[in-house]
């Protein structure tokens, strides 16, 4: 669950090497509102240069404690990723 995430103790991943090692990346999706807050807050928060030539895509939650929306709109919204590929 997202509320049991402890901001306090949590650290990113290398994002800014990482998107250097791979460049071609376009498109970032976040699976839910906490994941994209939690990169904002994180990564682009000190490394506001990685928003440079990317989209950024909050989608909804895939968690099934997240059912406040329907699988199949969830379904819909989520193909954004299949439509980049």
């Amino acid at each position: 669950m997202d509320s049991d995430i402890d901001l306090s103790t949590a650290r990113p991943n290398n994002f800014a090497s990482f998107f250097e090692a791979n460049a071609a990346i376009e498109l970032v999706c976040f699976n839910g509102r906490k994941a994209a807050g939690m990169f904002e807050d994180l990564v682009l928060a000190e490394h506001a240069e990685l928003r440079s030539g990317r989209e950024f895509e909050t989608l909804p939650s895939s968690s099934p404690a997240y059912a406040s929306m329907p699988f199949e709109e969830k379904l819909a919204k989520w193909t954004i990723v299949l439509r980049r590929a």
